[in-house]
């Protein structure tokens, strides 16, 4: 079944809830926004709230966008410049399309992970902005790091068991690659 037209819906409706966020987000800001925080979570970096607003903008835009397109692009690169557990074997001519799209597919999973760690940091910085002076309790930072770390770890365990060596997953019909 190709599940990729529902991860794509996903992404969609995450861009959608991202920019109803920065609109909706947009009047709760200052003027001047503090947006980076030290360890304590004392503010000590600041934007205006236009150059910040801009920022997530293009960030959410373009972080999800580029892990998709640097897994689409591993139909041309060549086989030096992909790290993959097995690579010789899963960028074989034979298997490379098929390699490729499953990349492409499981990336996708990870644009929407992306995405939804720059909605939550947006909304860290919204929320910080509240207080006077503004402060990021490292809790909060922990519930929306945590989740995304989680979700991370997860899709790299799933991308390994993808491509463990077929002979390891008990696959013997298929032809075994030299180590």
């Amino acid at each position: 079944m190709n599940t990729l037209p529902l991860r794509i819906g996903l992404l969609v409706v995450l861009y959608v809830c991202f920019g109803v966020s920065l609109f909706a987000s947009a009047a709760w800001l200052p003027e001047r926004v503090a947006t980076h925080f030290d360890m304590a979570g004392v503010a000590n970096g600041w934007m205006s709230r236009p150059t910040h607003l801009m920022f997530m903008s293009v960030f959410g835009l373009v972080f999800p966008l580029f892990l998709i397109g640097i897994c689409w692009s591993i139909r041309f690169l060549p086989a030096g410049l992909v790290n993959i557990p097995h690579r010789e074997y899963w960028l074989a001519d034979e298997r490379r399309s098929e390699t490729a799209s499953y990349l492409v597919r499981h990336s996708v999973w990870f644009a929407c992970l992306a995405l939804g760690f720059v909605i939550g940091l947006h909304w860290l910085i919204v929320l910080s902005n509240q207080q006077q002076p503004p402060r990021l309790p490292v809790v909060w930072v922990l519930g929306v790091v945590g989740p995304f770390l989680g979700g991370v770890a997860v899709w790299v365990i799933g991308l390994y068991r993808r491509f463990r060596h077929d002979s390891i997953r008990g696959d013997s019909t298929k032809e075994t690659p030299s180590p």
